[in-house]
C-alpha cells in the first residue's frame, strides 16, 4: 500500500486570495450579489439622551442588518484507523466540505441603557424564500454593552474619531463616503488581515452604527507527500465568508415601557414549561400526506440568573427534546434577556394587559413582517400572539402575577408544519382553576384572531394547556 506523509501549512496562493476577499467584502453587498435588504431612509442621529447615549440606544428601539455566510468547498484531513494518510502517528483520511450557506436578518432590541451597561435581545432570523423577503424566526440571545461599544454593531463616535488613518503591516484605516440605499454617510473603514484571515468593518462616523462587516477565514493547505516518489499535492483548506449591513432603526411603542420586573422574577427563580412537538405533513394535491408522527415531550426552563436593573433581567435557558424511546434527549442551553420594554417576554404587567383593546396591533415590523396583536381576555387571562409569514406564536398570561403560562408555536410553510406546545408548571393550589382557565382562552380566542387576519395561511391552532407548579 502506497503511504505518504503530509505537512499543513498556507500557500502562498491562500494568502493572495485573502488579500481578494478583502476587496469583494467591501463591495459584495454593494454590487448586487445578495438579496437587497428594504430600502431605508438615513440613520438620523437624534437628540442623545438623559445619560449620553444616542436616541436608537435607548429602551425600545431596534436596529436591524441583513448578512450571510458561506462555506467554499474544500479538503480536510479527518481521523480514520483506515485511513491512506500517516500524520503525527496516527491514520486520515481526506473529507470533502460542501458548499453550504444562508441569509438572514440580526435584529437587536434595546432592553435598557445606561452608560455602564446596555442590555439588549439579538434576534436572528433566517431568509427562507429570497426573492419574496420571507424569513422565519430562529434565535434570541442575550447581548449587553456598555457607552464605549456594543460588540461590533455600534461603536462610540468618539472613539472613532480618535483613530488614525494609515496602515501598517496587518491593519488599515481609511476615513471616506459610504453609500447605502441611496443615502450617503461619512465612514471610516477598519480592516485587518492576518495569516488566518481578513475582517472589514465600516462605521457611521456621526452615530456609531456599523454599516457594513465582513470577515473571510480561510484554513491551512494541507500539503501531501508521496514518500514511494516525492511528488506533493497541495489541497486547499475550507473558506469561510460572512458579511451584515445595516438596514434600518426604528422605535417600537411598548404599552408597560419601563415597568418593574414581576416579583415572581427574582436571582435563582426557575420557571418550568412542559409539553410536546408534533410534525406533521398532510400532503399537497395530487401527493400523498404522511400521518402526524406522535408527539414528543419537551420541557422548557428559565432560570433567572441575573437582575440587570428593576426593568430587566437575564436568565439561563435550558431546553430539552425527547427524541425516543433508547435515544438520549436533545438538549440546548443558551441565556436570554428579559425586559418590560419587550412584547411577548416572561410577563407582562397585568393593569396593562387589561387596557388593550382586542385584535389590537401593537407591532408590525416592515423588515420581518413580524405582527403581534394582543388577541383579548377571557376569564384570567390575556393573550398576545405574533404571527410571522410562516410562523405562529401564542403566548397566554395570568392576570394575577402577570406571568407567561402557556405558549403554543407552530413554524413551517404550509402544508407541513411543526407545533410545540407548552405550559408552566403553578402552584397546585391553582391547578384546576387555571387549567379551565388556559383552555377556555385557547379555545375561544385563536379562532378570532385568524379569521381577523390577511397575513397568514395557517389553519387554526387548537390548544390546551395544564399548570403544574412554580420551582424557586
Amino acid at each position: 500500500m502506497q503511504s505518504t506523509s503530509v505537512i499543513a501549512g498556507r500557500s502562498s496562493l491562500s494568502a493572495g486570495i485573502l488579500a481578494v476577499i478583502g476587496l469583494f467584502l467591501s463591495l459584495a453587498l454593494s454590487s448586487g450579489a445578495h438579496a437587497e435588504p428594504p430600502a431605508q431612509a438615513g440613520i438620523g442621529a437624534g437628540a442623545a439622551g438623559a445619560n449620553g447615549l444616542p436616541a436608537f440606544l435607548k429602551p425600545g428601539f431596534r436596529l436591524s442588518w441583513i448578512g450571510g455566510n458561506s462555506t467554499l468547498a474544500g479538503s480536510h484531513m479527518v481521523p480514520d484507523a483506515n485511513g491512506w494518510i500517516d500524520w503525527k502517528g496516527q491514520k486520515w483520511s481526506m473529507q470533502a466540505s460542501k458548499q453550504t450557506g444562508g441569509m438572514g436578518y440580526s435584529q437587536i432590541s434595546i432592553l435598557h441603557a445606561e452608560p455602564q451597561l446596555i442590555v439588549a435581545d439579538i434576534r436572528l432570523f433566517l431568509l427562507i424564500d429570497l426573492e419574496k423577503g420571507i424569513c422565519a424566526s430562529k434565535s434570541h440571545a442575550l447581548f449587553v454593552g456598555n457607552a464605549d461599544a456594543l460588540g461590533d454593531y455600534w461603536v462610540n463616535p468618539a472613539k472613532l474619531a480618535q483613530m488614525q488613518e494609515g496602515q501598517n503591516d496587518t491593519d488599515t484605516i481609511t476615513r471616506g463616503t459610504y453609500v447605502l440605499a441611496n443615502h450617503p454617510y461619512k465612514s471610516i473603514s477598519i480592516r485587518h488581515q492576518g495569516r488566518d484571515g481578513y475582517s472589514s468593518k465600516t462605521y457611521d462616523r456621526d452615530t456609531g452604527l456599523m454599516l457594513f462587516g465582513g470577515t473571510s477565514d480561510i484554513d491551512p493547505t494541507v500539503y501531501i507527500t508521496h514518500t514511494n516518489n516525492g511528488q506533493v499535492d497541495a489541497v486547499e483548506g475550507n473558506k469561510q465568508y460572512s458579511h451584515n449591513q445595516f438596514v434600518a432603526v426604528r422605535e417600537t411603542k411598548i404599552p408597560w415601557a419601563g415597568a418593574r420586573v414581576s416579583q415572581w422574577l427574582t436571582k435563582g427563580r426557575r420557571l418550568d414549561y412542559t409539553g410536546t412537538v408534533t410534525q406533521a405533513n398532510p400532503g399537497i394535491e395530487g401527493l400523498p400526506g404522511l400521518p402526524p408522527l406522535p408527539g414528543q415531550a419537551t420541557t422548557l426552563s428559565y432560570e433567572v440568573d441575573k437582575e440587570l436593573a428593576a426593568d430587566c433581567i437575564a436568565v439561563k435557558l435550558l431546553a430539552r427534546y425527547d427524541l425516543g424511546r433508547g435515544i438520549p434527549p436533545s438538549e440546548v442551553k443558551g441565556s436570554r434577556a428579559f425586559g418590560s420594554t419587550m412584547l411577548g417576554g416572561l410577563w407582562t404587567p397585568p393593569d396593562a394587559l387589561r387596557a388593550l383593546q382586542p385584535n389590537q396591533v401593537l407591532d408590525e415590523d416592515p423588515v420581518t413582517r413580524y405582527r403581534v396583536s394582543f388577541v383579548g381576555i377571557r376569564g384570567n387571562f390575556a393573550m398576545l400572539i405574533e404571527q410571522g409569514p410562516t410562523d405562529l406564536l401564542e403566548q397566554s398570561y395570568d392576570l394575577d402575577s402577570g406571568l407567561l403560562v402557556g405558549r403554543v408555536i407552530r413554524a413551517g410553510r404550509s402544508p407541513a408544519w411543526v407545533r410545540r406546545r407548552c405550559s408552566i408548571n403553578s402552584r397546585p393550589k391553582t391547578e384546576g382553576f387555571l387549567r379551565k382557565s388556559v383552555q377556555r382562552v385557547h379555545r375561544s380566542l385563536l379562532p378570532t384572531l385568524l379569521k381577523s387576519s390577511q397575513s397568514t395561511s395557517l389553519d387554526s391552532v387548537p390548544a390546551r394547556a395544564s399548570i403544574k407548579g412554580i420551582k424557586s
